[in-house]
């Protein structure tokens, strides 16, 4: 179902929703990145010697302002709502009775294991610190993922911005698989664009030297050329590389972090059979 929106002899559509996709089966099953903005491929009709007038029933454009995002009507709302969260969440305290000694208990506050506060934030660093280690180096390759505001409004990116990584990351693994490579084990986090308040994805590939041709990166995240950015780096340590943009949540935008708790986005990802080999095997591998 579409929207129609006249003004004079202007008219322009607007689509309503976005469409329903499957989840799990294999990576082929897995939507084209075209298939995100499928809705926005047919053309308004536009009235002879007249040019058309983008009208979004939904939600305004995006204003810019001393280049820094302007919240949208709808995006006010959520950003009021999730500071009543954070507020509700500040005050509530958890008691945890000990295992060992029943008369022992300890006062919890809620907001130390929420990763909107800097206490949540600790033990996210802290559970990356157990899992990968604090010390070790690694040569590897950097990926940015970003998006193009032209194709999809502020709120689709950030409604869609983890299922198109996963999207993205299957469709690479296959073709690696098609090419008799192995599969491309990954750590990923997700960053806020400072000037338009949309996401974009950071990604490291530990010990990788090649992924595949920058055309193919390039179609399978769907968002124009430029959009994938590929660099290589001698020594990187990929506990730095994640914890360093957990700490820059404190400098995101109240527009962002609602956009990322209003879809329950995760902010950071690792590949299900990622673990840390041992330094020295890695580097005969390479």
């Amino acid at each position: 179902m579409r929207n129609n929106v006249t003004i004079g002899e202007r008219v322009t559509s607007q689509p309503e929703g976005r469409g329903s996709w499957r989840s799990g089966g294999s990576p082929s099953d897995c939507p084209s990145p075209s298939s995100l903005d499928a809705d926005k491929s047919a053309s308004p009709p536009v009235s002879p010697g007249l040019a058309t007038l983008t009208v979004n029933v939904n939600e305004p454009e995006i204003e810019i302002v001393d280049k820094k995002p302007v919240a949208t009507v709808v995006e006010r709302e959520q950003v009021r709502a999730f500071k009543d969260y954070l507020e509700r969440l500040g005050d509530r305290v958890v008691m945890v009775q000990s295992l060992v000694d029943s008369r022992t208990m300890r006062v919890v506050k809620a907001a130390d294991a929420s990763r909107y506060f800097p206490g949540g934030r600790r033990r996210v660093r802290g559970r990356i610190y157990k899992r990968l280690g604090r010390w070790v180096n690694c040569p590897g390759l950097l990926v940015t993922l970003t998006f193009d505001p032209k194709r999809q409004r502020r709120a689709e990116a950030w409604a869609t911005v983890g299922l198109r990584r996963r999207v993205w990351m299957n469709r690479l693994n296959m073709w690696r698989k098609r090419h008799g490579m192995t599969k491309a084990k990954c750590l990923s986090v997700i960053e806020e664009q400072r000037q338009t308040g949309y996401p974009h994805v950071h990604i490291i590939f530990p010990y990788l030297k090649w992924l595949g041709p920058i055309a193919e990166l390039g179609e399978s995240w769907g968002q124009g050329s430029g959009a994938v950015d590929i660099g290589v780096v001698d020594h990187i340590s990929p506990m730095s590389y994640l914890c360093k943009y957990i700490t820059k949540m404190e400098g995101w935008s109240d527009i962002a972090l609602s956009h990322l708790w209003a879809n329950r986005t995760r902010m950071y990802s690792m590949s299900q059979d990622y673990t840390l080999p041992a330094l020295a095997v890695c580097l005969s591998n390479t």
